[in-house]
């Protein structure tokens, strides 16, 4: 029996700009009231996330910060239930602090769009 690994590496990040520019380019949208996810079929074993957070939406660095941190943890712990696409996640609209539980809501919600959007 295969025991499930709970970590996020390197090689499950978009770190390179044309990785970034390849998913907002020609990649499928789902979009929410906070989040905007786009999801790009690559021939990978596993799924990738990016997270794009500018300064208009968050202007506090930390405030960014903890929103990047909620988003990777959240990809951390159900990245054994994702397609292996690659994803990127952007902000949207400005938020409170106190909102943050409901753009991790949202980002479950996005993510299912992309399940269900993938079985048909």
């Amino acid at each position: 029996m295969c025991e499930l690994r709970y970590t996020f590496v390197r090689a499950q990040r978009l770190l390179v700009t044309q990785q970034f520019q390849a998913v907002l380019k020609s990649a499928r949208r789902f979009k929410g009231r906070l989040l905007q996810l786009q999801a790009l079929n690559v021939n990978m074993p596993h799924a990738r996330l990016g997270i794009v957070i500018g300064k208009k939406q968050l202007s506090r660095a930390n405030r960014r910060n903890t929103t990047k941190r909620h988003i990777r943890e959240y990809f951390r712990l159900h990245q054994h239930d994702f397609l292996p696409l690659d994803y990127v996640v952007r902000v949207n609209q400005r938020f409170l602090p106190e909102e943050l539980a409901d753009v991790v809501r949202e980002l479950e919600r996005l993510f299912q769009q992309v399940k269900r959007c993938n079985k048909s």
